[in-house]
């Protein structure tokens, strides 16, 4: 099979039905991993085709957590060309992927957090994307809950039991693919109750936190205006 051949199909049949950010992501490795190596084969894609791609990345000043990602979405790409039957075998990758050296996750303080919210009430930050209202639940429910991104805005009104103070966050929008359950302040709760009262999406299916667009990008615009 040609290489262009297999990423259109795979795009088409596998990560198409992806949520729209892994599709991003995966389109951007493989458009990475075409212009780099310029593959003609699927079948001639070999652990030396591989580090060469990692090689070049990394010459490009690329952290190595951004060429990581880009070769474990390769890899997924490659054990499906397995599971369809394109390839007999896929390259061993446990030897390309580059270390990291992983800094511990920087806390932000709770005078910084403060300042953040008071901010929204500021003239000054002009919000774009979502309005201030919107951007004050998603800070208190990030610093309290500890959740990430995608999680918090991947919340129905289902996850969250005012009854037992607890928020739940489904496997299919965890990065570990795990559910867990996580408890909450009154205070908290008292807080997504008035965010309720006054939504226009407080159906039990509908988002927490509504988010109109296909990826995360546009979240940035604002919160570096905040």
């Amino acid at each position: 099979m040609l290489w262009d051949d297999f990423v259109q199909l795979f795009i088409e049949k596998h990560a198409s039905r992806k949520p729209a950010t892994t599709l991003e992501f995966y389109e951007r490795g493989l458009r990475n991993f075409t212009m780099a190596i310029q593959p003609k084969k699927l079948s001639r894609i070999t652990v030396a085709t591989l580090e060469d791609f990692a090689d070049l990345r990394l010459q490009k000043g690329l952290a190595a957590a951004t060429v990581n990602r880009d070769l474990r979405h390769l890899r997924a790409a490659l054990r499906w060309a397995r599971r369809r039957g394109f390839l007999s075998v896929v390259p061993d990758f446990g030897s390309v992927f580059i270390k990291e050296h992983r800094k511990k996750p920087t806390i932000i303080p709770e005078d910084d957090f403060l300042a953040m919210v008071s901010a929204l009430k500021s003239p000054i930050v002009q919000l774009k994307k979502r309005p201030a209202n919107w951007w004050r639940v998603f800070l208190y429910l990030a610093h309290y809950l500890g959740v990430r991104r995608g999680e918090l805005l991947s919340l129905s009104w289902d996850d969250v039991k005012f009854d037992t103070l607890e928020v739940r966050i489904q496997a299919p929008t965890s990065k570990s693919r795990r559910e867990r359950v996580i408890p909450m302040a009154r205070e908290l709760a008292e807080l997504l109750k008035k965010w309720r009262s006054k939504s226009d999406q407080a159906a039990s299916s509908d988002p927490v936190l509504p988010w109109p667009y296909n990826t995360y990008r546009q979240l940035y615009a604002d919160w570096h205006r905040i």
